[in-house]
């Protein structure tokens, strides 16, 4: 596997809110606000096989938090699941998803790998988080030059604005909420050494640290045990 990987990507071009891509961040107007939380989880393709591997690796999130993520065939369901191995991994953030100018034809996560630490990563901003080394106190320095140039060339090709947006940007605390910078966060990229000024490569996290299960807790409730 390439580092970071070839999967590494961005959603579509009609994302609605361009400064709405994170939360140990919270974008305070993406998280879902539902009574009893269900999100129902369409999947538009895909193998059986497939289907019951993501609804079985994002359990981790639901048996932390009280709520719950229910395979439906609904039209509005609030999350819609492709598999397009060409378009990589990627999701929209919390409410995003159902924002009336996406439609809900329209795919809201697409997963060309289904492995855990990809579900749970693509879930979680399904969720409304966000990339931690976005985080305000992120305790990362990212050589910017060199990302940019690694990211807007094969194989990746993103634009300048989708670099800055998915790994340069900071978020400030006037439109996020927070818990400590998390490194171990599920929701943190991998980063080689070549992409830092300074110290020893993050490698890729797979499973939920106990800041992820601290925070979804937080913003959906502590499930009782």
């Amino acid at each position: 596997m390439s580092f970071p990987p070839r999967r590494f990507t961005s959603p579509p071009p009609e994302l609605l809110k361009t400064n709405a891509t994170a939360r140990g961040v919270v974008l305070r107007d993406l998280v879902w606000h539902k009574a009893p939380m269900i999100l129902r989880v369409q999947f538009m393709g895909g193998t059986v096989d497939q289907q019951n591997k993501v609804l079985e690796f994002a359990k981790p999130w639901s048996t932390a938090a009280k709520l719950e993520f229910e395979r439906s065939t609904a039209f509005d369901a609030e999350i819609r699941v492709s598999f397009n191995q060409q378009l990589g991994n990627w999701s929209y953030i919390g409410t995003d998803s159902i924002h009336r100018n996406l439609g809900y034809h329209k795919a809201s996560m697409n997963l060309a790998d289904v492995d855990s630490a990809t579900v749970l990563h693509e879930f979680g901003h399904a969720l409304g988080l966000g990339h931690e080394h976005q985080h305000p106190d992120a305790q990362v320095t990212l050589d910017e030059q060199r990302i940019i140039s690694d990211m807007t060339s094969h194989p990746y090709n993103w634009s300048l604005e989708q670099v800055e947006r998915n790994i340069l940007k900071r978020f400030t605390r006037a439109v996020v909420d927070t818990i400590p910078y998390d490194s171990l966060s599920i929701m943190a990229y991998p980063f080689p050494a070549a992409w830092l000024m300074a110290g020893s490569p993050i490698p890729r996290n797979t499973s939920l640290s106990s800041g992820d299960t601290k925070l979804v807790q937080d913003l959906y409730g502590k499930r009782a045990p």
